[in-house]
């Protein structure tokens, strides 16, 4: 199996180590299963802008890229959101 490093804030790492009867390494692999699972069910953006109406399309394009990296933003914390609540156990 291969094996994948990533980093963590401190404090978070503090937290995680009160808990040593947690197998994070099942966490985090149960989160990259729900989100691959997630990113399987949805459409590419091509199928996704061939299904918009012409007036759709003009008033996407007219969005500043500061605004759509705004919306884009909001979009990952809020699906990060659902998917670590997927993940969590009681």
């Amino acid at each position: 199996m291969p094996h994948v490093t990533l980093s963590i804030p401190d404090e978070t790492y503090r937290q995680m180590k009160r808990y040593p009867e947690v197998r994070w390494s099942e966490i985090i692999r149960g989160s990259i299963a729900a989100y691959l699972e997630q990113m399987k069910d949805s459409s590419s953006s091509a199928e996704i802008r061939s299904s918009l109406s012409e007036s759709t399309l003009e008033r996407l394009t007219a969005i500043s890229s500061k605004r759509a990296e705004s919306y884009f933003e909001k979009s990952r914390v809020e699906a990060w959101k659902r998917t670590r609540s997927l993940t969590q156990t009681s």
